[in-house]
């Protein structure tokens, strides 16, 4: 249970906390910069990222979920750039969706170098 000071209402405490902690994470990936080599060295559902654009992600936690929800098997992209398969969903020549945007941010590492 969280003790509640007094004279602090806890939503904003909350947010700013969250807020805090969802910029740092960003932040951290930011400087990372990844090798093409790298990025082949992860290329197993074990240990997947997948570039997209130049940004890289570890959606190794995510692979299960993708497939059993979406029933399409990211596999296939672990250790690729995965660009193609990002701007043309299912074939259907559609890109992802805003969600899978905002879901796609929170497994960002770095990105690739140059």
């Amino acid at each position: 249970m969280v003790k509640q000071i007094p004279g602090i209402r806890r939503a904003p405490v909350l947010l700013l906390l969250a807020a805090s902690l969802t910029a740092g994470c960003a932040l951290a990936g930011e400087d990372r910069t990844i090798s093409r080599t790298d990025l082949q060295g992860h290329a197993t559902p074990e240990s997947c990222w997948i570039q997209i654009e130049s940004t890289i992600y570890d959606v190794t936690e995510y692979l299960a979920e993708h497939k059993d929800k979406h029933e399409y098997d990211l596999a296939r992209w672990c250790g690729k750039d995965a660009t193609p398969g990002w701007l043309d969903k299912d074939g259907k020549a559609k890109p992802h969706s805003r969600k899978a945007q905002n879901l796609l941010v929170r497994y960002r590492i770095g990105n690739i170098s140059p």
